[in-house]
């Protein structure tokens, strides 16, 4: 994933912090698209909702991760790994989702 980014630079520690974080959203769209096509319509608003809400806590908490390092190198790299960590996460519990 991050393959040709040397991971000593902050350019590339943030390009690569972005991939993993572009994978995972993606991972996480798959999964929940594959779930909305097997699921009964009572189940699929519960998930919406659920979904909806759970959106809303990640777009809330992870910019938030990066205020210790506000404005310095690390401040991305922060705030996707919060993006990263909350998304995979998701997906396993989608993946589990009934």
């Amino acid at each position: 994933m991050c393959k040709g980014l040397d991971l000593t630079v902050t350019l590339d520690i943030n390009e690569c912090s972005n991939r993993k974080y572009a994978a995972a959203d993606k991972e996480l769209n798959n999964i929940y698209k594959q779930k909305m096509a097997s699921l009964d319509e009572s189940r699929k608003a519960a998930l919406k909702k659920e979904q909806v809400a759970w959106v809303k806590e990640k777009e809330s908490k992870c910019p938030k991760a990066g205020k210790e390092v506000e404005g310095g190198t690390l401040e991305t790299v922060m705030i996707n790994d919060c993006y990263v960590q909350m998304t995979e996460k998701r997906v396993e519990y989608l993946k589990n989702f009934q």
